[in-house]
């Protein structure tokens, strides 16, 4: 099911005034409404949304893909950044970004934990 408008609003009020403000925020919203399931955040969905449209966009907004990656160092005097290497992982593209790293934090709070099963209180042990 594709997000409301309401999400959509909530969601680009959760950004920030310059992502939020892009001229390409929308697209940024459509890319991550793939990537989410409306099931399985509930109520933080439109947050969720937020989180993925943010870090998809400061990936498109980073410049020419060689800077990707963690800001590792910055310097000021002669303008330096430094990006750490993406290594593979399960998260995928997701560890790059500040935003990408508060989606994970939000799956893992949104993960079902394993329940008991087998009939009564602790699986009829008592």
């Amino acid at each position: 099911m594709a997000a409301t408008a309401e999400d959509i609003v909530k969601a680009k009020r959760f950004m920030t005034a310059d992502l939020a403000g892009n001229a390409r925020v929308d697209v940024w919203l459509e890319m991550a409404q793939l990537r989410a399931d409306r099931a399985y955040f509930g109520s933080s969905y439109p947050l969720a949304l937020c989180y993925l449209a943010s870090h998809i966009g400061t990936l498109e907004t980073r410049g020419n893909g060689d800077d990707v990656g963690s800001v590792s160092s910055k310097s000021e005097g002669g303008l330096s950044v430094s990006y750490s290497a993406a290594g593979a992982s399960e998260e995928g593209d997701l560890s790059q970004t500040v935003y990408g790293r508060y989606y994970l934090d939000l799956l893992k709070a949104k993960r079902p934990l394993p329940g008991i099963t087998g009939g009564g209180c602790f699986g009829g042990w008592f």
